[in-house]
């Protein structure tokens, strides 16, 4: 069994993070970002991203520059592009006041993983629920929005690493992004 599934590994974490209000924060920060991002994105894939700067124009809905931009790059076929700008928007500006709330917890996921470097705060690429192919957090501090940034690199370059081929989709305006990463 690998060492992160041991239970010595999970006891370790367990005495610094209480599994409960980990669970709590990060759902807090993912439904924060599912629902700043989300409604907009899905406006633009079923209307296009002119028909949703219209809307904002007119006054109908609010989204920020930043996602509008983002969302025109993704229409575009500018999958990187966009993803990064999505990134950056969710982490330096949705997520803080998830942070903010969840502080605490957050800074023992940090001391967690100065213990048990790998097994805190680590997310794995893979298609399937597993502790291998963790991407290591490595020197950055979840607490910091442009660390959070620089460790979604982190996750993409693996990912990409690994890309399958004939990976890919419709076009964005139909279910589904395509275009180059």
């Amino acid at each position: 069994m690998k060492r992160t599934q041991a239970l010595d590994a999970q006891t370790i974490g367990r005495v610094v993070v209480n599994p409960s209000d980990a669970m709590d924060a990060l759902q807090d920060a993912n439904r924060t970002i599912f629902s700043s991002i989300y409604p907009a994105a899905r406006f633009a894939q079923k209307c296009g991203a002119d028909a949703l700067k219209r809307c904002v124009a007119s006054g109908q809905v609010k989204v920020p520059q930043e996602l509008l931009d983002a969302l025109t790059e993704l229409e575009n076929g500018n999958l990187r592009r966009a993803s990064d700008m999505i990134a950056e928007y969710e982490q330096m500006t949705v997520v803080r006041a998830a942070y903010e709330r969840h502080a605490d917890t957050f800074s023992d996921l940090m001391r967690a993983e100065a213990l048990m470097p790998g097994d805190q705060t680590s997310i794995p690429i893979a298609k399937y629920c597993t502790r291998e192919n963790l991407v290591p957090i490595d020197g950055l501090d979840i607490r910091d929005p442009a660390d959070r940034v620089k460790y979604y690199n982190r996750l993409i370059e693996r990912m990409l690493q690994q890309k399958a081929p004939n990976a890919g989709g419709g076009s964005f305006g139909g279910g589904g992004a395509s275009g180059e990463w």
